[in-house]
């Protein structure tokens, strides 16, 4: 089993790939997990949602899914295993430390690469809200031999994961996102993990931007039926909206109201649309260095498309405000 995962690491890491193939491979390794873990994804228990304070931590069924999302995997796979080799040419004797904050039922962007470190190198903590996904990592590392790659395993709200400041991670993985920020609690993780680790500490994604933007909704139709070989001219970039990275909490003005936090700002729709008819929320990822996820490579980039517009609407003004609450959200509103 072992070395079946290694084979499909290794193909995902070094061998170029066409979409349909990288898609295999994924489904491959979505196959392996399924078989060794012995988790279940039809049960109740695995597709059930749970709700947080600053989000919704998805079911285990959806996040084991998220592995198909194959430039998502390919990509972050190659970003977590460059910084490991960063980190390792730079601690050489000490093993690198790595928190993988809502980890799911198979630890999927670090559990392929435990096969390429030796056990001194690398000791990982997973968390994770959901007990289906505990027991499932539980099994899955067990059938691969990969234990003693484990400091510890934790079920718990990582929003309430206090470190040990003598421990701090060298590097934190955390994927609980969508398009846009929205819905999931990547904003209130970064906000909450930030604070915590010392300056050296690299978070996976280092980056998310998301820009408000307009989108030409006749153009976007040709992109999707393969008639538009520039997909960026769909888009129009209009206002940074928010750059989520491990230092969001020492730069952004939070204004606490109950358990909500708005981060505002405004945009300016211009008096010429030249076609553009939505305003769109623009995502873009930088994993690591310069491998990064920009528009439509993933679902986790394709535009969110918020408000139609028309002529009534060009020259006028938008309030935006980000709401970290249990639905989080850009909300937007005419002045």
């Amino acid at each position: 089993m072992k070395s079946s995962l290694a084979g499909i690491t290794y193909s995902l890491l070094n061998e170029e790939k066409s979409g349909i193939e990288l898609l295999n491979l994924c489904r491959d390794l979505h196959s392996l997990f399924l078989e060794v873990s012995g988790f279940d994804p039809e049960i109740k228990e695995s597709t059930a949602n749970i709700k947080l304070n600053r989000g919704t931590a998805i079911g285990s069924t959806w996040a084991a899914m998220c592995i198909l999302d194959f430039n998502r995997t390919q990509k972050f796979l190659k970003a977590i295993n460059n910084a490991i080799k960063d980190k390792i040419d730079i601690q050489q004797n000490s093993s690198v430390q790595i928190l993988y904050a809502g980890c799911g039922p198979f630890a999927t962007l670090i559990t392929p690469l435990l096969t390429l470190f030796r056990e001194d190198q690398i000791k990982c903590t997973f968390i994770d809200i959901n007990p289906v996904s505990i027991e499932s990592l539980r099994n899955t590392l067990k059938a691969f031999d990969l234990e003693s790659y484990i400091q510890k395993i934790e079920l718990c709200d990582i929003l309430e994961y206090q470190m040990n400041p003598l421990n701090s991670p060298d590097i934190v993985i955390c994927e609980t996102l969508q398009a846009g920020l929205r819905k999931e609690p990547q904003v209130a993780i970064y906000l909450h993990l930030g604070s915590q680790v010392k300056e050296s500490t690299t978070f996976i994604p280092e980056k998310i931007e998301v820009h408000a933007g307009l989108l030409d909704s006749n153009l976007d139709y040709k992109r999707m039926m393969g008639e538009l070989k520039d997909h960026e001219s769909c888009i129009q970039i209009l206002t940074p909206l928010l750059a989520l990275e491990k230092s969001i909490y020492q730069s952004i003005d939070k204004h606490h109201h109950d358990s909500y936090i708005h981060f505002e700002t405004k945009i300016f729709i211009p008096q010429e649309l030249h076609g553009f008819d939505r305003i769109c929320l623009l995502t873009k990822i930088k994993l690591y260095q310069d491998i990064e996820l920009t528009y439509w490579e993933s679902p986790l980039t394709i535009p969110v498309q918020l408000i139609s517009l028309g002529p009534e609407q060009a020259g006028q003004v938008l309030k935006v405000h980000f709401e970290l609450s249990s639905e989080p959200e850009f909300n937007l509103k005419f002045l």
